[in-house]
């Protein structure tokens, strides 16, 4: 087959929305692509558009003559294209069988949209209801897998953004990917582990000068009292189970640098991470001295300053 590129024609076309009126005029002077005129049958505005043609091989038949879109593809490259609309007299008029049949034309047309709509909502629907069928299924699944995982997300969605978020996704995916799911693994067991740890007898802070032995939990940096400065402090869990928060002595510090400076000359052969003063620090046990002050709202909670003779075990885990 062989085509030619769509090429405007003279001819516009159009149907009244009203009365279902065909409008088709040849104007040979119009440069505009869409013009208005008005309704012969019923004098209401119609909305007229120029038709476009492109030479085919197919022959040119009544089907092209008596056409409904503003396209034609065709032997005649738009000649003859909605020509069987044209009015005869020149007042407007078109013949009842021309017109019935046009509207015949038209209903039809719409009767078969509104029935492949109709076919593709309900194809939609089926769909749709097979897909969430398919994830209640999914969703089922996982709670019946991992039903502790399911019972903490549900019981803190409503305390806890991230829990909130993987219920989500739960609910809208049909599953966890294994990342989330050794996220939940791991608060179960914190939470859990905390439990237990509220039940254990709370062993009450000492006051004063106090030489103390504990796991360092947290290491934080935070503004320091002059102007532009930085103060590192740390969270320690006493062997004895209380907790004290207070600076963090320079001479650790000064062991974390001068492990980096080893590192950095390629002699270091440590185990513990050179990625900044909390990753050498956290998870070692550290042995210290300082003036320990208790909180007056947790017995089991301290403040402490002046720390001194501090000296650090290993760590037992590797995380260079």
């Amino acid at each position: 087959m062989t085509t030619t590129l769509y090429s405007a024609t003279s001819r516009f076309s159009g149907k009244c929305e009203f009365c279902i009126y065909p409008v088709v005029q040849e104007l040979q002077d119009e440069t505009r692509n869409i013009i208005k005129v008005s309704c012969p049958g019923c004098n209401s505005p119609v909305r007229l558009a120029r038709l476009y043609g492109t030479m085919t091989d197919f022959n040119c038949d009544s089907s092209c003559q008596n056409a409904l879109g503003s396209v034609c593809e065709c032997g005649c490259g738009g000649a003859n294209h909605q020509r069987g609309y044209i009015p005869l007299i020149p007042g407007g008029e078109v013949s009842a069988d021309v017109l019935s049949a046009y509207r015949k034309q038209v209903a039809n047309q719409q009767a078969g949209a509104a029935k492949r709509s109709e076919t593709a909502k309900a194809k939609r629907a089926e769909k749709e209801a097979a897909a969430q069928e398919e994830l209640a299924a999914q969703v089922d699944l996982f709670t019946t897998t991992n039903p502790a995982e399911y019972a903490w997300l549900k019981a803190n969605a409503d305390t806890s953004g991230f829990a909130d978020s993987l219920l989500s996704a739960l609910n809208r995916y049909g599953y966890l990917t294994d990342p989330q799911l050794n996220a939940v693994t791991k608060n179960i067991a914190r939470d859990a582990a905390r439990a237990a740890e509220a039940l254990l007898p709370v062993t009450p802070a000492p006051s004063g000068v106090v030489t103390l032995t504990g796991a360092i939990l947290t290491v934080r940096d935070q503004p320091g009292f002059a102007y532009n400065s930085t103060e590192w402090k740390m969270l320690v869990k006493t062997e004895a189970g209380w907790k004290v928060w207070l600076s963090v002595p320079r001479s650790l510090q000064d062991a974390f640098h001068a492990d980096l400076h080893k590192f950095r000359l390629g002699e270091y052969d440590g185990a513990r991470s050179l990625d900044g003063l909390a990753g050498y620090l956290v998870g070692s046990t550290v042995t210290l001295t300082a003036e320990v002050t208790p909180s007056p709202t947790d017995p089991a909670f301290a403040y402490g300053k002046r720390p001194r003779k501090a000296a650090l075990q290993e760590k037992v885990q590797v995380n260079a």
